[in-house]
C-alpha cells in the first residue's frame, strides 16, 4: 500500500515537472521570437549614406550650421541613426538654440532700453546748461521750449515723431533748437494773418539765419 502511495507521488511529480519544462520551453520560445523580431527590426534600421537635413524648420535669425552638421554625420553613423533619429536630434538643438537666442533679443532690448534712459538723461542735462535755451533763468527756459513744441506739433510728422523719442532725441538741445526756429515761424504766421501785412520772410532765414548776408 504504501509502495503504490509512493510510486502515485511519483507519477504525480513527473506529471508537473513536465507541465512546468513544457511552459518554460513555451516562455523561452516566446522570448526568443521577441528578441528576434527585435534584432530584426534593428538589422532594417540603418544610418543612410548622408543625412540630409533640408526637411529641418529653422527660425527666424538662426541659420543652418553645414560645418557642425558635417562633424554631427560621422558620429550619426556611428551610433546607426536613421534619417528620423537624426532629424529628432537636430531638432531638439534647434529648439535649444532658439530658447537661447529668445534670451539674449530679451537681454539685448533691456540693454537698450536703459541706454535710451541714459542718453535722454545726459541730453536732458546739456539742456538745461544750454546758455541759449535756459541760460536766463526758468522763465525763458519754459518760453523757449513751449514754442519749440509748438514748431514740434506743427512741423513734424508722426513718422518723425516716432524716430525723434526712439532715439531720445526730443531732450537734444540741437533738435530744440531747431523746432524753437519752425516755432517762431508759425508765430509770424499767425501775426500775418490777424495783422496788416509785413514783409514774409524766408523760412531758411529763420531757421539757419541769412546766409546770403554780407559779412
Amino acid at each position: 500500500m504504501e509502495q503504490e502511495i509512493l510510486e502515485q507521488n511519483q507519477e504525480n511529480l513527473d506529471e508537473t515537472t513536465q507541465e512546468t519544462e513544457a511552459i518554460e520551453s513555451d516562455e523561452n520560445k516566446e522570448n526568443q521570437k521577441v528578441l528576434d523580431e527585435e534584432k530584426n527590426g534593428e538589422d532594417l534600421k540603418q544610418a543612410p549614406e548622408t543625412y540630409d537635413f533640408k526637411n529641418i524648420e529653422l527660425p527666424e535669425g538662426i541659420q543652418f550650421d553645414n560645418t557642425l552638421a558635417s562633424k554631427f554625420e560621422p558620429v550619426a553613423k556611428e551610433l546607426n541613426l536613421t534619417q528620423e533619429d537624426a532629424n529628432k536630434l537636430v531638432n531638439m538643438l534647434v529648439e535649444h538654440q532658439k530658447e537661447q537666442l529668445g534670451n539674449q533679443k530679451e537681454i539685448i532690448a533691456q540693454f537698450k532700453k536703459q541706454e535710451l534712459e541714459a542718453t535722454k538723461i545726459e541730453y536732458q542735462r546739456l539742456l538745461e546748461t544750454d546758455k541759449e535755451i535756459s541760460g536766463k533763468g526758468k522763465e525763458q527756459y519754459e518760453a523757449y521750449l513751449n514754442l519749440a513744441d509748438k514748431g514740434y506739433g506743427a512741423f513734424a510728422s508722426d513718422e518723425l515723431q516716432n524716430v525723434i523719442s526712439q532715439y531720445g532725441l526730443d531732450y537734444h538741445p540741437a533738435v530744440i533748437k531747431h523746432f524753437y526756429r519752425l516755432g517762431k515761424l508759425c508765430g509770424q504766421d499767425s501775426v500775418q494773418n490777424s495783422q496788416t501785412p509785413v514783409e514774409k520772410q524766408n523760412p531758411a532765414d529763420i531757421l539757419y539765419g541769412n546766409s546770403n548776408q554780407e559779412k
